[in-house]
């Protein structure tokens, strides 16, 4: 467990989420991502990219165009400062890049807008 200013590395044994003799066939994929982009951890991601303010590309070694996300807004390393409670985020893939996501986020803004804005986040992809 790191200490003080330690920094976390990667982990390398992670459990895996997908067994096509267990789900018929399903899939699981995730990918952990810091607020610049960088792929901090997962299970079959490739790749993660910031594109703009707020908006990341996520990439698996398989498709995931037909399968459901859930993301959250959240810190890639436990026990570390975040981004303020009550950012939010989106995700959905990429039409014509079957094997990609792409990830909005944001912070809430007065009256019911919202402004684009750099966070780290976890997604899920699940598969059928």
């Amino acid at each position: 467990m790191p200490q003080g200013d330690e920094k976390r590395e990667p982990e390398e044994d992670l459990i895996p989420v997908y067994s096509p003799s267990l789900n018929n066939g399903a899939g699981g994929f995730f990918a952990v991502v810091s607020s610049d982009g960088t792929l901090y951890r997962g299970y079959r991601a490739v790749s993660a990219v910031w594109r703009a303010d707020g908006e990341y590309h996520v990439e698996f070694n398989a498709s995931v165009g037909r399968g459901a996300c859930v993301v959250t807004v959240s810190c890639p390393e436990p026990l570390r400062p975040c981004e303020p409670p009550g950012y939010f985020a989106s995700a959905t893939p990429i039409e014509g890049e079957p094997r990609k996501v792409m990830v909005r986020t944001w912070k809430p803004g007065p009256g019911r807008g919202a402004t684009a804005v750099d966070a780290g986040f976890h997604l899920v992809v699940m598969v059928a």
